[in-house]
């Protein structure tokens, strides 16, 4: 009976720091997709080839320095051989258009959070640079169009591209960064960059 006692104890006081940190936060994000690939010139996506893309997920924080977000993000992906304007990119004429829908599993690592908070405990809030990596899924329908040149030229290849075209689903690898403004004690605005 002294062991029940003990235990009870034990978590009574491991559960209530726990109880003074904030578990949960509620995330809703806003900006735009970009396509990297053969259809752009590196090293940055044309403006033009940009498309909203937006968000909702939720966190769980178990450390002022760590949070495990659960993101389900939707998107356009799009490129043209026309926005790089060399000959033989015009001649080939493809373009292509893809609506994506991820959810993903990611780990937040804010190593500098201590900064957030006076020597004696009070919260002062701060800007702050975190980091993020995780996994995820990725359902997509992939739309594309090929210039004349090309259908004629590559016209088995497309034919079988074609037959795998639609839904289809696929991994992902989320990484980057961001800078965390802190609005108040319970708010703040992310500013985040990430590679899929």
């Amino acid at each position: 009976m002294q062991r029940v006692y003990l235990l009870i104890v034990f978590l009574f006081l491991f559960y209530l720091p726990l109880l003074s940190q904030p578990k949960w936060e509620v995330n809703v994000f806003g900006g735009v997709s970009n396509y990297l690939g053969d259809l752009v010139e590196p090293p940055f996506p044309y403006p033009n080839a940009s498309a909203p893309a937006f968000g909702a997920g939720i966190a769980f924080v178990p450390s002022p320095s760590v949070a495990f977000e659960l993101n389900l993000l939707k998107g356009t992906l799009k490129g043209d051989d026309h926005n790089i304007g060399e000959e033989n990119f015009m001649r080939r004429s493809l373009r292509f258009s893809t609506d994506l829908m991820e959810l993903n599993l990611t780990m937040r690592l804010e190593p500098l959070s201590a900064y957030r908070y006076y020597e004696y405990g009070k919260f002062k809030g701060t800007m702050l640079p975190y980091f993020y990596l995780g996994g995820g899924i990725v359902a997509f329908d992939a739309n594309t169009e090929y210039g004349p040149e090309t259908r004629d030229y590559y016209f088995e290849l497309i034919e079988a591209d074609k037959e795998k075209l639609g839904r289809q689903t696929t991994y992902s690898i989320p990484f980057g960064g961001g800078l965390r403004i802190d609005l108040g004690k319970r708010h703040a605005l992310d500013l985040r960059v990430g590679v899929k």
